[in-house]
Parts: C-alpha cells; structure tokens; sequence
C-alpha cells in the first residue's frame, strides 16, 4: 500500500480491477474518502491516462446523490488518481450473499434509486457499461451507483477495440455479445439483470462457464417467475433481445413510481419455483422460548441473531441454530458447548451469557446485547485507532482473552469482527467455535476467520491459549493499520502466507511492534500469555517492556560428589510499568510515556481550576494541586526536549513542549492567585464560534453518535474555552478530541456520525493550532 497518493493517506485496499485500485484514504481534514489510481504497470501505458481523463469527464458530467461524485483528480501526476465521495455501505453483491433476496420496500427503494442513477447517468450522455451487483452500495438501504472506470459518452471514440468485450457477463446486453457498441439500453438491459438478482437471490443468467452464460443471454433464457409480479412485467420489457423494445430510464422511473410498495408489499402471488417465491413483505418474527425478536442482527453458518426483548423489558441478543443443519454437524451439542464455556467466564470485557434453551425449538442462547459497532467496521469507516485507542484495545482484548484461559477456555475466532466497542472499550463475543480445554473436539480442519487463524491450526494441530494470542496480534495490527498482517486473496494464499510468510506490521510504533511480533511467532510456545500482556498494557498509555529486575543467580560450586547439585530455578519475571520500567532498563522514553505526563498535568489542572473556583475550604487545595500540574508538564517538557532517538517523532514532540508550557502557564497562574483563561494566552475565538454554532441533523432508525455523549463533550469543551470553571470537568486539548469516541445507537434519536466526526476533526485542527495538545 503506497504512503501517500497525492495529499490523501490510504488506510485500506478497498478493491481491484484491470485498471487500477481503490482505496480508503483520509484527506488533510480528516475526511475519508475513495481514492483511484492506475495500476504502476499501467501509468504510462498506451492509453490508460486517456481512459482515467474519459472516467473524469464523464463522472463530473452526472450530478445526482445516487452516483458516488467526484471531488478531486489529477491525470497527470506521477502516479494519477481520482477522488470521490467515499460511500459508508456494503455492495449489493455482499448484502444479498449474506442475507439472501431482498423483498418488499427495500426492494423496490433499490430499483428506484438505481433507476434514478441511470437517468440522471443518460442525460448526461454517458454510458455507465459494467452495471451489476457489485458496482452498487447500500447506504443507510438506498443505492449508490459507483465505478466509472469502463464509462464512455455516448458519442465518444471507443478506447475498447471493436469486438471487445467491456463488462461482466452476467450483465452484459446480447448486442454487446455480439459485438456492437454499448448504448443506454444496455445499461438498461444490465440494470434488469441486476433487480432480478437482487429479488431472487441468484444470477438469472447463470451457467457452469462463461460461454453458457453468453448462450442463455443470445436466446433470452431467463426466468423471472421469483421477481415480484408488480416488477416482472417491468423487468421482462427491460431484458427484451431488441435494445430498441427497451423503456428508458426515464420510463423504468415512472412506471416504478407508480408502484405502491407500502400497499402492494410486492408480494409473489403466482408460482414459480425462484428462490424468492412465496416470500412477501418480511413476516414478524416468531418468540423464541420467552423473548420477542425485533430485528435480525446477522447470520453466520451455525445460525441467527437477532435483537430481542425480555419479559421484563431488557434488551438482549439471541442466537439460535439453523433448522436445515445435518445432524452429523452435531449442531446441539456445539450449542452447548458455547454454553458451557461462557458460563465459566468472568470478565467487563467479554459478553456475558444471560439465558439458554439448548433444547429449546429452535435450540437458542441469549447473551447481552451490546449496542455499538465492531472493531471492523470502526475501522472501516473511520480508518486505523489513535494511539490511545490502541493501547486501550490491546490490553482491554488482553484482558477477556485472560479470563477466557484462566476459565480453561478457548476462544478460537478472535478477529476484528468479534470485537465490540462501547465507549471506546472492546467486548469480546461470539463463542460459537469456543470449546473447554481437554474437551473432545467437534471440528476436524482448521477453524476461524483468515488471516487471523495461527499456524498450528492451520496445520491440525491442537487449539490452545496460544492460539487467541496470535488471533490478539492480528486484530490489534489490523486496528493500528487498518489492513490485515497476513493480506491475501483466496484461502489458499492466506495459508501460505501465514505458514511461510512474515506479518505487515509497517507503520506501527516499535514499542507495540515489538510485542505482536512475540504473539505472532510461528512457534506457540514462544508466544507471550495472554495474562502477560494484559500486565504490559495495564498502565494507561505505555506499554511496559520484559524486564528480569532480579540479577541471575550465580550457579553454586560444584559439590566433590559425582554429580553436580542443579542450579537453582531463575525467578520469574517481574513487569513494571511506566517510567520507572524506562529507567531501569537504560531505554530511551517513548512518546506515549512522554504523553502520559502531560494528560497527568491537564487531570491536576482541572482540580487546580475548579477548586480556586468554589473558594471557602476548596481553595486551600489549589496549590498543592498546581504545583503537581506544573510538575508533570516540566516533566513532560523536559522528557520531549531530551527526545525519543526516533528523527520521526520530533513534530510530535515539538508538540508536546508547547502544550506543556501552555499548561505550565496556567498552573502559574493558579499558584500566583490569578488564573489564567486560554484566551489570555492565545487567540480562542475562532474555536469559540466554531463550539457555539455547531449543531448536528438528528436521525431515526439509523446508526449515529448518543446525542447525550456528544453534546456533553461539546459542552466540556465550551467551558474549558470560555466557561465557568466552577464546571469544568476536562482541559480538552487537540488530543483528547482525537481520542474521544461516542457509543453507536441504532434504536433511537441519534446525531448523524459523519457530521460529527467532520465538527470534531476542525475542533482538533482548531486546538493543535493554538497549541493545546
């Protein structure tokens, strides 16, 4: 993965095509975006900067919210790109893979706002020529069309030699088969084919190899009897042989508009033996044993989950068995098994088992529901964890991993999409593939998400503690990088790459590549415990190095008998944290412990301010509170001054020095009886407006921030600007804005999370410029 593309910072390869790539990048506000370039092979290539320019043109021609738009390119740079609007949702492809057809309102929302796309595409006069499943995202359930890259207007020169082939074959028109050019209609043609997948579940011109697949589109041998009889008709005049007998866009627009989803429920009333026959608007949801089900969370091989309500009004997530699992699959009893080893766990950090009926019908489990996002799609939308974040992830995983060996359990499937944050802390879940050390195993083969699965699994070997270690490694590097350490693409690669390669761990700090590169030794026994790591990141922002504190004993002399008396056992290792581990090793201080000086002088100042405020028997506390500020921002003045040894961390600490003497310049003040507000020091107002004015579009059934969380930061942030310091609870410097994290609610009212996240990027931009770090 390249550094930098132009100003933008790539977190993640989000796909790959002839051309080029995509990735998900961060502008210079913060901002993420997607960002395409040209393959290195092919940027002087014949006429790839053409073809990038046509894909500009064409792109900046189309103005509607139904096509990812341009914001940015350059086609004459070293290496050109493309930078458009990155859209925060799944491809159509995935969603309907994942959770089957699509019926009712969402159904018919994504052909109407795939149609509107493709009208607002035509009067543009441009062919889009690769519309399909896989070019179309839903976000928040409306469709976004994207990937221009095989776009042309209608009255361009070909850049696709005659005869070509441009698209994929399940979509493409019968006239593009034969060798004709692609006009609206076999946009129009592609679209069809794309509804019909959507509404059955499967690729209506399917076939065994490609060339069948071109013979069932030259003869029109599809069948639609699982599309709902309100779209069939539709769909039928759309896939007509003649792209003349082809509706227009246009015409797809109106003819759906005159549909009534909400009434019609675009229910299949007339046989057919598609995949979506018989289903109708989504039915309401049987009780399992005594809890309502509200929605369906997700679906893996074993079974469902879903949201659920108990008797007495909680919330709680149930997971039940699959009904069509063979009976040698011995479902029950792995059912059982979760049960049993979650029971045995005691942990904040690992999700609590509530209720079971294993043989319930359906068999079922309930645990708590935690509501917030996964780790994977934290950093999928909103790029790799801060420094604090991390280290909190690390040893907050660390933690449920040592209470699930310490319960002579083993989890087995510790990836990013098993970890929960809530407020900024993981929660382990998902115990579907658990099981009791010295238990008989269920599984032959490996078990677990690629990528994350260790080596002696991959090769038979026996699950262990070792095993959730490595699995620790490879989520906390996917969550300080946003790629996995083994990235591969088929399962086969990723078992090579992970028994014979070495991990990306490019772009860590040392400090914390040093340990996932002990967790992720091929080796298990050389992996460090997870009670061992859970000890190094147990103070707040450093990681403690491997230390023997105790000199090693001298070996006795040897006594005159024959055989020599054993050397006396090594002490154990002893881990201690924070400076004094520094200073007792002789290594150079990192910058997260140069930073935990500096939030100490910020805790302290707080109680400095809010004491002198309250006056009477408060105030006789402000000294001694000052004076510990001021201690700890020299501290962390002199420690940024004296350096890391690392020529890259100068920035950073150059920022520290100055925030530590703004700090030091209010604690001052405090000792001297006269307080200093920033505005004094520096020139806060544009940070003031900024806080005053913000307000955030409030949204339902739709996941955002707690409005409660954030308009309490909001108002912390206010009052250590401009407030009363009666009521100050936090000096909020660029840092903790950076840090800060708000749970994800989907239940209720909440602010919309890109508007957010856009306010606190120019608050931390605003802060780091007036230097309170």
């Amino acid at each position: 993965m390249p550094a930098s593309i132009g100003p933008y910072r790539p977190i993640e390869l989000i796909g790959s095509g002839g051309m080029g790539q995509v990735f998900r990048a961060v502008d210079p506000k913060g901002r993420v975006v997607a960002v395409k370039t040209l393959h290195p092979h092919l940027v002087d290539a014949g006429d790839s900067r053409t073809r990038l320019q046509r894909e500009v043109e064409t792109m900046g021609r189309v103005s509607t919210p139904r096509v990812a738009e341009i914001l940015e390119f350059d086609v004459d740079a070293r290496v050109p790109y493309i930078v458009t609007r990155y859209v925060h949702g799944r491809p159509l492809l995935d969603e309907v893979r994942a959770n089957g057809a699509i019926t009712g309102a969402p159904l018919w929302r994504i052909a109407m706002g795939t149609s509107e796309a493709l009208e607002a595409i035509h009067r543009a006069g441009v062919v889009h020529r690769d519309i399909k499943p896989g070019n179309v995202l839903l976000e928040g359930g409306e469709p976004v069309v994207i990937d221009f890259g095989i776009s042309q207007g209608v009255d361009d020169t070909r850049l696709t030699h005659t005869g070509g082939r441009s698209g994929t074959w399940r979509y493409l028109a019968p006239e593009l088969l034969e060798g004709d050019d692609a006009g609206p209609s076999a946009d129009v043609f592609a679209w069809a084919a794309m509804v019909a997948f959507a509404a059955t579940g499967v690729d209506i011109y399917d076939a065994p190899n490609d060339a069948a697949v071109c013979v069932r589109i030259i003869r029109g041998d599809h069948d639609l009897s699982g599309v709902p009889d309100e779209l069939r008709g539709l769909l039928g005049d759309a896939l007509a042989g003649d792209p003349e007998a082809r509706p227009g866009a246009g015409v797809l627009v109106r003819r759906l508009r005159a549909l009534r989803p909400d009434s019609a429920g675009l229910r299949v009333v007339s046989g057919g033996g598609g995949p979506a026959a018989g289903q109708g608007r989504p039915r309401s949801l049987a009780p399992i044993g005594p809890y309502r089900p509200l929605q369906r969370l997700g679906s893996g091989g074993m079974g469902d989950v879903y949201l659920a309500r108990a008797d007495d009004g909680r919330m709680v997530a149930i997971k039940t068995l699959h009904p069509f699992l063979p009976a040698e699959f011995q479902a029950k009893d792995r059912l059982r098994r979760e049960v049993e080893a979650m029971r045995r766990i005691r942990s904040p950090n690992v999700v609590e088992l509530v209720d079971s009926g294993v043989d319930g019908d359906p068999p079922y489990i309930v645990t708590r529901y935690v509501e917030g996002a996964s780790l994977l799609e934290r950093v999928k939308g909103h790029g790799p964890l801060p420094r604090d974040g991390l280290l909190r992830l690390a040893g907050g995983l660390a933690r449920a991993l040592a209470a699930v060996h310490a319960a002579e359990s083993v989890h087995r499937d510790v990836n990013p999409g098993n970890v929960m944050l809530v407020g900024g802390e993981p929660i382990l879940i998902d115990f579907g593939i658990a099981y009791l050390a010295g238990a008989a195993r269920l599984t032959q083969g490996p078990v677990g998400t690629p990528g994350y699965v260790s080596p002696e699994v991959l090769e038979g070997r026996q699950a262990g503690p070792p095993t959730d270690v490595f699995g620790w490694a490879a989520t906390v590097a996917y969550a300080a990088t946003g790629r996995r350490a083994y990235e591969a693409t088929s399962p086969a690669a990723f078992v090579r790459r992970v028994l014979t390669g070495t991990p990306d761990l490019n772009g860590i700090d040392a400090d914390l590549r040093e340990v996932l590169e002990d967790a992720l030794t091929r080796d298990p026994g050389e992996r460090p415990s997870a009670a061992e790591l859970e000890a190094r990141f147990a103070n707040p922002g450093a990681i403690a190095p491997r230390l023997n504190l105790r000199p090693k004993p001298k070996p006795a002399p040897p006594p005159p008998q024959p055989k020599p008396a054993p050397a006396p056992a090594r002490a154990a290792d002893r881990l201690v944290a924070g400076r004094a581990a520094f200073e007792q090793s002789g290594f150079a201080l990192t910058v997260s412990v140069i930073e935990v000086s500096l939030a100490e002088a910020k805790r302290e100042l707080v109680a400095a301010e809010r004491c002198h405020a309250i006056g009477g028997t408060w105030a006789e506390h402000t000294a001694g509170y000052a004076r510990r500020a001021l201690s700890a921002a020299g501290r962390a003045m002199r420690d940024a001054q004296t350096g890391t040894g690392v020529p890259a961390n100068g920035p950073r600490l150059a920022e520290i020095v100055r925030a530590a003497r703004m700090y030091g310049a209010h604690a001052q003040g405090l000792l001297a009886g006269r307080p200093v507000m920033p505005g004094a020091l520096v020139d806060v107002r544009r940070a003031v407006a900024l806080l005053g004015g913000v307000t955030f579009t409030k949204v339902r059934f739709k996941e955002g921030y707690d409005p409660a969380e954030v308009d309490e930061f909001v108002s912390r942030a206010r009052i250590w600007l401009a407030g009363d310091r009666r009521g100050l609870a936090q000096v909020v410097g660029a840092d903790d804005v950076r840090a800060r994290s708000f749970t994800l609610r989907r239940l209720r009212e909440t602010y919309d999370k890109d508007e957010v996240d856009t306010f606190l990027a120019a608050l931390e931009t605003e802060l780091r410029r007036l230097g309170y770090a």
